[in-house]
């Protein structure tokens, strides 16, 4: 059975070669050119794999029959004899000492392995064929189903250095007295050359809802980061906000380290998420040829370049989410955390109207609490209430300078509500002071350069 895939895939190789990439270079399309880039990749892949597998069975064969003449040699006395079974003997040495250095790959993987991607590429032709037959949006689906045969492909010859997690929770729950015994990533992150690693954190009164938005904020803190990787070498080849949906492709939780306060009744959760370099980079660019971007496959080489650093963007992020959450800690009693997570939650599932209420009631008790601010106003923004929101950002904005860390995104946040507003002034102000405080906040960098544009379109001058 094997043999016959085998047999067939070499076949349709040969067509494909021969006939039909001169053909597919020719097409305008650009997405077709990034599955035939892709398919020769495969393609290259199992030739590789077949030229191993058939060398590698040829010298077990050799050192099978070698030991066997060897054998039936043992029981002759001539010098002569005696001589071809010392270097057979050192023939299969040799073989054996080569084979265990070059760590190969045992010849029954490698078999298993073809036949899963020769099956895989016939997957990938079949979805190419589709989506050049198919009319537009149909061949949207056609165009998925290819990168995610791809994907499968790159896990088979590039496997995860960890496993991600399965369905359910795997993790030792620890109370807040024991929050001291952490993993190593959240001190230091993995250094892996084939993968960048984020944490995420949140913290729920549920465990579901702490576990969903902590890998939430982890996926985006990796968006953040690749989009501003790519910001220089995208200057010129178009905008970089297709980005902000394709980390769902390539991310995934491998980690998690969850601890619960028993004074408020909260669970918070750190998830560590993985980001695998090719995926990410050819999830990326075909992402961007589904938004009619057609930039160079060089303009994406950055992700496979591109380090963490200890204090990166990302690092102080993730600081001042944990200062945020130990001081909301501190201020709130049990009851009013719960009411604050529960408007938390109730605003981040648009539902501002169930929000709104509950946060009031905080800030009544609560009247220095930033956050409680923060987040009424994102609710009122929601509802459209504009003269509410504009009064909780400006409560927002005056108690920020006196938190534990700086944040720069409520003054980015604001800037954004005056800029849809049309006060450039007062926006462009307060998008100043968001890249003061945190020079790396691309959010605020797009929105000031926006901002910038309308000022000259309209030809608006600030005192």
């Amino acid at each position: 059975m094997i043999q016959t895939m085998s047999t067939l895939i070499k076949v349709i190789g040969f067509m494909y070669l021969l006939f039909c990439l001169p053909a597919y270079a020719d097409s305008a399309d650009p997405m077709l050119s990034y599955f035939d880039e892709l398919l020769k990749t495969c393609y290259a892949q199992l030739e590789t794999w077949r030229s191993s597998y058939q060398w590698q069975v040829t010298l077990t064969i050799m050192v099978g029959v070698m030991g066997l003449v060897a054998a039936a040699l043992q029981g002759l006395s001539s010098n002569y004899v005696k001589i071809i079974t010392v270097v057979f003997g050192l023939i299969i040495s040799a073989v054996t000492y080569a084979v265990n250095t070059l760590e190969m790959t045992n010849y029954k993987q490698i078999s298993l392995s073809i036949s899963k991607v020769e099956k895989i590429v016939l997957k990938m032709e079949a979805a190419r064929l589709n989506y050049k037959t198919f009319k537009k949006p149909d061949n949207e689906l056609a165009a998925e189903e290819f990168q995610k045969q791809y994907a499968r492909f790159q896990t088979i010859v590039d496997p995860p250095d960890i496993e991600p997690l399965k369905a359910g929770y795997q993790f030792s729950l620890l109370s807040s007295a024991h929050a001291q015994d952490t993993p190593p990533w959240l001190t230091r992150l993995p250094d892996n050359p084939k993968n960048l690693y984020f944490v995420g954190i949140a913290d729920s009164a549920q465990l579901p809802d702490a576990q969903a938005q902590s890998i939430y904020t982890g996926k985006m803190a990796a968006t953040q980061f690749i989009r501003e990787t790519l910001q220089a070498s995208m200057e010129n080849s178009g905008p970089v906000d297709p980005l902000v949906d394709t980390l769902a492709r390539s991310a995934e939780e491998v980690d998690n380290h969850i601890t619960y306060d028993e004074k408020t009744g909260l669970y918070r959760y750190y998830s560590l998420i993985r980001v695998n370099r090719f995926q990410a980079q050819n999830s990326t660019r075909f992402v961007y040829l589904q938004n009619g971007i057609d930039s160079p496959a060089a303009a994406f080489e950055p992700i496979n370049a591109v380090q963490r650093q200890d204090n990166d963007y990302a690092a102080r992020r993730l600081h001042l989410q944990e200062q945020q959450i130990d001081q909301t800690s501190r201020m709130l009693d049990a009851e009013q955390y719960k009411k604050f997570s529960d408007a938390r939650q109730a605003r981040r599932a648009n539902e501002p109207h169930q929000a709104i209420p509950l946060l009031k009631e905080v800030l009544a008790q609560q009247p220095a609490f930033y956050l409680g601010w923060f987040n009424l106003a994102l609710a009122y923004s929601q509802t459209r209430e504009e003269q509410p929101a504009r009064q909780a950002y400006k409560q927002a904005v005056a108690l920020e300078p006196a938190q534990p860390v700086r944040d720069s995104s409520i003054y980015n946040a604001y800037g954004h509500f005056l800029l849809e507003r049309h006060e450039y002034c007062e926006s462009s102000r307060l998008l100043e002071q968001a890249l003061t405080l945190e020079p790396q906040n691309t959010l605020a960098q797009r929105n000031l350069e926006k901002a910038k544009r309308d000022m000259s379109q309209n030809a608006v001058q600030c005192q």
